[in-house]
C-alpha cells in the first residue's frame, strides 16, 4: 500500500506523524476492468487513491448516451469523489475502471478531518478540484465550439501521444468506445472515421485503428472543414 501512497505528492509532503496516520487509515483494494467505482447520486464513503490503472469519469444524457469528463490514473484524484466526500453530497457523475486498478482508499470521515486539520491535504483537495474544473471547462468549449470531426481528430491525436512518436501506431479501441468518450453515436463516429480513412489519415480494422498521417489529423483538429 505504501507504493500507492508514495505516488501522491500530499502524502510525501506530510509530516511523519500524519503519514503514519494515513497508512493506518488506508485500505488496499484491487478493481477488475469495467468495475463501477461510484454511480451518480450515490454519496461516496471513501477517497480513492490510484497506484496503477485508470478510471473513466463520465456523465449520462437522459437517453443514456455517455460523454467522458476526464480520466484518472496513478497519482491522480477524482474531484467528483472528493466533493462528494467533503460535502457529503451525491456524486454528479459515474466512475468506472478502464483497466485493472490497484488503489488505496481513505474513509470519508477520516479524509474530512484531514482537510480541516492539515494544510497540505486541504491544498491537495482544492488543487485537484481546480485542475479538473479547467479540464471540464475545456470540454464544454470543445463541445460547443468545435465540430465533432475536430473533436474526433483531437481525441485520436491525444491517444497517439502515448506512443512516444512511434510510426503508424495502432490504437486498440472500438467505434463504440470512441462514441462514449465523445458523447456521440457509433454510426456518426464510424462515418467520420471512414472519411478519415478515405483521406489517408487512418486505417480501420476490427477493434483497432491504425494512425497513418498524424499531420492530417492535427490539421482537421485545428481547422474545421464545415
Amino acid at each position: 500500500m505504501l507504493n500507492v501512497l508514495n505516488k501522491y505528492s500530499f502524502f510525501n509532503a506530510c509530516d511523519t506523524a500524519r503519514q503514519k496516520q494515513i497508512q493506518a487509515a488506508a485500505s488496499p483494494i484491487k478493481l477488475a476492468s469495467d468495475t463501477e467505482v461510484y454511480t451518480r447520486d450515490c454519496i461516496c464513503d471513501h477517497v480513492l487513491l490510484i497506484g496503477s490503472g485508470q478510471l473513466r469519469v463520465f456523465t449520462l444524457s437522459p437517453d443514456g448516451r455517455e460523454i467522458s469528463l476526464y480520466h484518472v490514473s496513478r497519482g491522480g484524484t477524482c474531484p467528483v469523489n472528493i466533493i462528494s466526500v467533503i460535502l457529503q453530497r451525491p456524486a454528479q457523475a459515474v466512475a468506472r475502471s478502464v483497466s485493472e486498478v490497484t488503489a488505496a482508499v481513505l474513509p470519508a470521515d477520516y479524509f474530512r478531518r484531514c482537510v480541516v486539520e492539515d494544510n497540505v491535504i486541504r491544498n491537495f483537495a482544492f488543487t485537484a478540484m481546480a485542475d479538473r474544473l479547467t479540464d471540464v471547462i475545456d470540454l464544454v468549449e470543445h463541445v460547443n465550439f468545435s465540430t465533432l470531426e475536430q473533436r474526433l481528430a483531437g481525441f485520436l491525436c491525444a491517444q497517439v501521444d502515448e506512443f512516444n512518436g512511434a510510426s503508424s501506431p495502432v490504437l486498440s479501441i472500438t467505434h463504440d468506445q470512441i462514441a462514449s468518450e465523445l458523447g456521440s453515436a457509433r454510426e456518426v463516429i464510424s462515418r467520420l472515421l471512414r472519411d478519415m480513412e478515405r483521406r489517408g489519415g487512418v486505417s480501420l480494422g476490427r477493434g483497432h485503428i491504425q494512425i497513418n498521417n498524424i499531420n492530417l489529423l492535427k490539421n482537421i483538429q485545428n481547422y474545421s472543414r464545415h
